[in-house]
C-alpha cells in the first residue's frame, strides 16, 4: 500500500504521503486539500508523485520542515499524521470516476463508494473484525479502470444501485478475483458480505488476510462464476 504520513528517505530528507479518498483533489468544507497542496508546492516546491492507488506523495522535503509544512495542512484543515488520514479500510479503497463525468458509467462510484465504506466498517466491527484491513475498488462499469478485478473485494456496475461482487485478489494485486455475486442491489452488499466477513473472523489463519482466506476456504466451497 502506499506510504502515509510522513517518513525519511534515504538520503536524509522527508516525504509526505497524503491519503485522497476517490483520488479526487478539491476543496470542500472543512477539508481544502486544493489549496493546501498549492500552497505547500510553490513555497517548497517538492517533486510530486502521483501513486497506483491515486493518493500523492510530496518529496525532498529538508528534515526542519516538517512542521511548518505541517502547520500548513493543518490550517487547511488536512491532517498528515497517518492515523488521522482516513480509516485503515478507507486508506485501501479506491473508485474510478463513473457518473456523471464517465459516458460509461452505467452505477455510481466515486461518489458512492466512501458512504458504502462506512457501512462496511459498521459491519466489521459488528463482526470482531474492526481496523482490519482489506482493499476494496469499485468501477461504474466492467471497463475497470479502478483495478477491480485484482482486489480483495470488487464492486462492478452492472445498472444503477445494481454491482457485481468479485471476491479473492490479494493484497500485492498479483492473484485476480473471481465473480461470487453477478447482481446485488446496493441496500443488500452488507447483507450478502456479513455471513462471510463472520466466517473469515472465525476460520482464518494468523495475519490472513481476507481475499487469502476467500482463496483458500470459499474459492475451495464455490466454483468460480467467472475467471
Amino acid at each position: 500500500g502506499d506510504a502515509f504520513g510522513w517518513h525519511q528517505q534515504t538520503d536524509g530528507r522527508l516525504f509526505l504521503g497524503l491519503f485522497i479518498e476517490t483520488g479526487r483533489i478539491k476543496d470542500r468544507d472543512g477539508w481544502r486539500m486544493k489549496s493546501a497542496l498549492r500552497e505547500v508546492v510553490a513555497k517548497y516546491q517538492p517533486e510530486v508523485h502521483l501513486t497506483p492507488a491515486n493518493n500523492v506523495i510530496l518529496a525532498n522535503f529538508a528534515a526542519n520542515q516538517r512542521d511548518e509544512i505541517t502547520r500548513v495542512f493543518a490550517e487547511h484543515g488536512v491532517q498528515t499524521e497517518l492515523e488521522r488520514q482516513g480509516s485503515i479500510l478507507r486508506r485501501a479503497s479506491m473508485a474510478c470516476v463513473s457518473l456523471p463525468t464517465c459516458g460509461l458509467g452505467l452505477a455510481e462510484s466515486e461518489r458512492y463508494l466512501p458512504e458504502l465504506i462506512t457501512r462496511l466498517e459498521a459491519l466489521l466491527a459488528e463482526v470482531g473484525l474492526g481496523g482490519q484491513e482489506i482493499t476494496i475498488r469499485m468501477t461504474g462499469c466492467p471497463n475497470g479502470c479502478a483495478r477491480p478485478y485484482m482486489a480483495e473485494i470488487g464492486f462492478v456496475g452492472k445498472a444503477p444501485g445494481r454491482y457485481q461482487v468479485w471476491l479473492g485478489g490479494n493484497e500485492a494485486s498479483t492473484r485476480l478475483n473471481q465473480l461470487y455475486r453477478d447482481v446485488v442491489k446496493d441496500p443488500d452488499i452488507v447483507t450478502e458480505l456479513r455471513p462471510l466477513f463472520t466466517r473469515y473472523a472465525q476460520e482464518r489463519l494468523a495475519d490472513e488476510r481476507f481475499g487469502d482466506w476467500v482463496a483458500r476456504v470459499l474459492w475451495a466451497e464455490q466454483p468460480a462464476t467467472a475467471n
